[in-house]
């Protein structure tokens, strides 16, 4: 539900949305409830604004911070942000390079590449295809 005050023609409404749908929407208006209809339409002289993904090299600053060390010298590397796991690309016992890419994740319509923060071997991946995961959430475990 959102509130509004509105002007029109010097004089002051106080508006509350109270349900929106796709061509219609029931409003109050001064204490008065009214189910309106909402024509969409678009200015033909507007562009639709075009967006695409800027490509960055990897940097030590995309690199995910550990979650810090755990149990015997392993350091846990977490999702940067919530998403979807579409690919992980090391298993078990795998070693790995500082900035190798472990897994694949999907936030927002656009592929996350997470990179190892350091080299060791993977002691225990924590994720497989198709999970969600939460922003901070462990996905591999690495060992030193």
């Amino acid at each position: 539900m959102k509130e509004y005050k509105i002007s029109l023609q010097g004089k002051e409404f106080d508006v509350i949305v109270k349900e929106l749908q796709v061509n219609q929407a029931v409003v109050e208006v001064n204490g008065t409830e009214y189910t309106v209809g909402i024509e969409n339409k678009r200015p033909a002289e507007v562009e639709p604004l075009k967006v695409r993904p800027v490509q960055k090299a990897a940097t030590p600053a995309s690199v995910p911070k550990p979650a810090g060390p755990a149990a015997g010298g392993e350091d846990a590397v977490v999702s940067p942000l919530p998403g979807v796991i579409m690919k992980v690309a090391v298993a078990e016992g795998d070693t790995v390079k500082t900035g190798q890419t472990m897994v694949i994740l999907e936030a927002m319509k656009m592929e996350n590449e997470v990179r190892a923060h350091k080299d060791g071997k993977i002691t225990e991946v924590l994720v497989k295809n198709g999970d969600s995961v939460t922003e901070g959430a462990s996905l591999v475990k690495i060992g030193g």
